[in-house]
């Protein structure tokens, strides 16, 4: 499916995967030939940058606390979790950060990277207690 029908027609929710032609519902030769180009337009500007910018913030799985569900593979929307030797194992280059296979996880043995639960109960407190911000000067 389209990552956005208008703006985006050609990329999907997945960097580096394209769809052309009538993959995305029926079109003509000359559709599917204009979409085509337009495909690997996209291509060629991931190839020429020769470099691939990733999500900071990704889920990393504690060995120990995964007891091999699959809860996190069947919710995760971009498919980065994979149970593996009844473990669950998260691939970074898939993984973007939503954070839904953490919310999931029964033994919490998923967190997010750079983005913990003490980070979280910091911005709470700072949120329900305002007195207690230091003034900033920028």
């Amino acid at each position: 499916m389209e990552a956005h029908l208008k703006l985006r027609p050609v990329d999907t929710n997945v960097d580096g995967v394209f769809i052309a032609g009538t993959v995305s519902g029926p079109k003509d030769v000359p559709e599917s030939i204009i979409s085509g180009e337009a495909a690997a337009g996209r291509a060629s500007i991931l190839m020429g940058n020769r470099k691939v910018r990733t999500e900071a913030i990704t889920a990393v799985v504690d060995e120990d606390l995964c007891i091999g569900c699959g809860l996190c593979e069947e919710i995760c929307p971009y498919g980065a979790p994979k149970i593996e030797d009844q473990k669950s194992e998260i691939r970074e280059i898939l993984c973007r950060g939503c954070g839904s296979c953490a919310a999931e996880c029964p033994r919490r043995a998923i967190t997010m990277r750079h983005f913990g639960d003490h980070q979280i109960l910091a911005q709470i407190n700072s949120l329900l207690n305002p007195q207690s911000l230091k003034e900033v000067e920028f």
